[in-house]
């Protein structure tokens, strides 16, 4: 290869390599650690039973099976989820060991057909923690 070849290689590589004009939009960071697989509802039931001769009903609240896989290189020792019905936000934590590339099933009570869950916050075993931007 002679030394005029080079420098032109050299040359393309370092111009590929510079800044983008100002008017590039900002990548938005999307390698999120855990990746919501499935979302299952369960409505909850009453049921009526005798008691004493009076009939009582009880009524069990929804809950939502939630799927998830640890997408990231390292294990995951904690996963936050921000689970939001009709009428509020509550905050539920799934601590355990989840190795890279393990599918993790969890019931979340209160979570009923209506309810939307997303994750806020995993904590690797490494002890980095990623926040939902």
């Amino acid at each position: 290869m002679n030394k005029l070849l080079l420098t032109a290689c050299a040359a393309a590589v370092v111009s590929a390599g510079t800044a983008a004009p100002s008017s590039a939009q900002p990548i938005a960071f999307t390698n999120e650690p855990i990746r919501i697989v499935q979302i299952t509802p369960n409505p909850g039931y009453a049921l009526t039973l005798p008691n004493w001769g009076v009939a009582e009903t009880i009524r069990t609240p929804g809950y939502s099976t939630v799927s998830f896989v640890n997408d990231a290189s390292v294990g995951v020792v904690r996963v936050t989820f921000a689970v939001t019905s009709k009428t509020s936000t509550q905050i539920v934590v799934d601590e355990g060991t989840f190795s890279p590339g393990a599918t993790i099933s969890h019931d979340i009570d209160g979570a009923g057909p209506d309810a939307t869950i997303e994750v806020e916050q995993v904590t690797l075993a490494d002890g980095t923690v990623w926040n939902h931007a």
